[in-house]
């Protein structure tokens, strides 16, 4: 009975720790430390943190922390069930040891749910490492960032400065840059002082590239307020500002995220269309594309047109307006398929690539392009099939198969890709198609009998809590992937995922993230001439470098002088596991609310 009990452990709490029997069932182990508590003796309740029941370890961590004991057993918790893990930091909070602080934030850049990230930050936030959290803006991971500046915001000895702040106020990462922005508005006078900051470096001869980084990240930060809006536009108009700031404002306009773009901005990037600097002319034309803009596509055909431009920007205008075409001019057409000879860059190789596939092609230019696919690598490949998506001529069709089977690049190609290419062709292609698919075709069963024993989450799931999931941290969607115009842009837009895709096809591309990817959304791997190598999302380019979105979610520069080798991946950079991270339960939710999007 439960006052027999109480008495028993009061009695014992007023005899030493060391006279205490030895407990051998899981209540007897409880009831021991509950006394252990009273007595006070957090010493010996440090072996209980072992304890091979988790109720057990659970009570000796909150006994821990109420008697401050030592923190470093209480560490090793830190990787223990999500209950034990909750119990531990808040305990690690209490104690307010300093030494704890490496492992709370290791413990944040694994992950968990809301109710662990409370308990982690609010442990960081108690103990109130001022150095260590400066130490935190600047780690690598988004999420360590982010928990360091939450900390220093909410401690009392934080003493938070804007140029801590303005650092942190990175696209790349959706909830970082949200934290940032709300420190900001919430502290009297930061946002005019920030903006005087904007005013006065745009004003500067010359920034230091670690400025210069740090500046377009603050523009595109605020590329929704008006008033940043105007002055981009201003600076930009301002014939005595000099080439550089023109660079860097029109890279901002194009990483924006802006509910519609200003009229201004558009028109100062046709103007930027005649500028005498090409890197300019190059970052104008990502604006228009950015904005999907058709305004000055007269423009942009000039430029493509242009033998006296280089071969880069001729590519990337010719694929900016190209899609819009009835048409593709046969001049730009055989302009494209000589940027894709084996001789070129690889990376003019593979923009050619892309302008081709998205073009509108007529029979006749299909038939000359399934000739030179027939030497195309695993570079151009995946991205010049799409261009076959709008033919319905058996001939075609039949030039298609035969050619890409022939040809280096044929494996990298995945049968989803093939198999929708072909799906508006007749019926005797689709079934010539058959073997070729087959030859595409890898380990299928095994997730097809993956996917058939979890055919239970498609059904009865609760979209309300799965929004919950999508948004909150355990799953991470949102540092991807952005519904309704939040969340991170590093991936498809699902906001309407729920009317083209079955809930079959959402539950693969979470089991099995690499079995297939969203056009436009494919990872690349990069060899430098350095002998480095890279892979992850292409999130942006500049006439300079390009810029990878890793799977540990960091944005990477790569100089493009010192590429060697691109080509496709076949690993995609959301995480493989997701499934086994959240319950089936919460799945079902996730599922159900993706579905709901339309």
């Amino acid at each position: 009975r439960f006052v027999v009990r109480e008495k028993a452990i009061q009695a014992a709490a007023r005899r030493p720790s060391r006279e205490l029997p030895a407990p051998r069932s899981t209540l007897a182990r409880l009831n021991t430390v509950w006394t252990l508590s009273r007595i006070g003796d957090a010493e010996a309740l440090t072996p209980f943190l072992k304890d091979p029941e988790a109720p057990v370890r659970q009570a000796a961590a909150t006994a821990c922390g109420l008697l401050k004991g030592p923190a470093a057993p209480l560490t090793r918790l830190l990787t223990d069930t999500p209950p034990i893990r909750r119990e531990a930091a808040t305990a690690l909070g209490r104690i307010g040891d300093k030494s704890a602080v490496p492992h709370l934030l290791g413990a944040i850049r694994a992950g968990g749910d809301r109710y662990l990230e409370h308990a982690l930050l609010f442990a960081l936030i108690r103990i109130a490492d001022r150095d260590a959290m400066i130490a935190a803006l600047e780690d690598p991971s988004p999420a360590v960032r982010r928990a360091g500046l939450i900390a220093l915001d909410q401690m009392d000895n934080g003493d938070l400065k804007p140029a801590l702040v303005t650092p942190l106020l990175d696209p790349v990462d959706a909830a970082l840059q949200q934290t940032a922005l709300k420190v900001i508005m919430s502290r009297p006078g930061w946002s005019a002082e920030i903006f005087g900051l904007v005013k006065q470096w745009l004003g500067e001869k010359s920034l230091e590239e670690d400025r210069q980084e740090l500046l377009k990240g603050v523009l595109v930060s605020f590329s929704r307020d008006a008033a940043m809006q105007d002055l981009m536009a201003r600076t930009l108009r301002d014939e005595a500002g000099s080439d550089a700031v023109r660079l860097l404002l029109l890279e901002a306009m194009a990483r924006a995220m802006p509910e519609r773009f200003p009229a201004t901005w558009l028109g100062e990037a046709r103007w930027a269309l005649d500028a005498k600097d090409e890197r300019v002319v190059r970052q104008a034309v990502a604006v228009l594309i950015a904005a999907g803009c058709a305004d000055f596509d007269d423009a942009l055909l000039r430029i493509a047109r242009d033998d006296g431009r280089s071969a880069e920007l001729r590519v990337e205008a010719a694929g900016a307006v190209a899609p819009r075409r009835s048409k593709l001019e046969i001049p730009i057409f055989r302009f494209l398929l000589s940027c894709m000879d084996k001789d070129q860059a690889p990376l003019l190789r593979l923009s050619a690539a892309e302008a081709v596939g998205k073009s509108p092609l007529d029979d006749a230019q299909l038939t000359q392009l399934g000739g030179i696919l027939t030497g195309a690598g695993p570079l151009e490949m995946p991205r010049l099939i799409g261009a076959f998506e709008r033919s319905r001529s058996p001939a075609v069709g039949r030039k298609l198969l035969a050619s890409i089977q022939a040809a280096p690049g044929f494996q990298s190609i995945t049968a989803e890709q093939l198999r929708r290419v072909v799906q508006g062709y007749p019926d005797e292609v689709r079934k010539e198609a058959e073997p070729v698919l087959k030859k595409l075709e890898v380990d299928t069963a095994q997730m097809k009998e993956k996917l058939d024993g979890m055919s239970g989450v498609l059904e009865k799931g609760s979209a309300r809590t799965g929004r919950d999931i999508f948004f909150g941290k355990k799953a991470g969607c949102t540092a991807c992937h952005t519904v309704g115009g939040e969340g991170g842009k590093v991936g498809p837009d699902l906001t309407k995922i729920g009317s083209i895709r079955a809930g079959r096809d959402l539950l693969e591309a979470i089991v099995f993230p690499s079995a297939t990817f969203a056009r436009g959304f494919e990872p690349f791997l990069i060899r430098t001439k350095g002998g480095a190598v890279h892979d992850g999302l292409v999130a942006r380019e500049t006439p300079d470098a390009i810029y990878l979105f890793t799977a540990e979610r960091v944005e990477k520069r790569i100089p493009r002088a010192s590429v060697d080798v691109i080509q496709q991946s076949k690993v995609s950079v959301m995480p493989q596991g997701l499934d086994a991270q959240i319950t089936r339960d919460e799945l079902r939710d996730l599922i159900a609310y993706l579905l709901s999007l339309k």
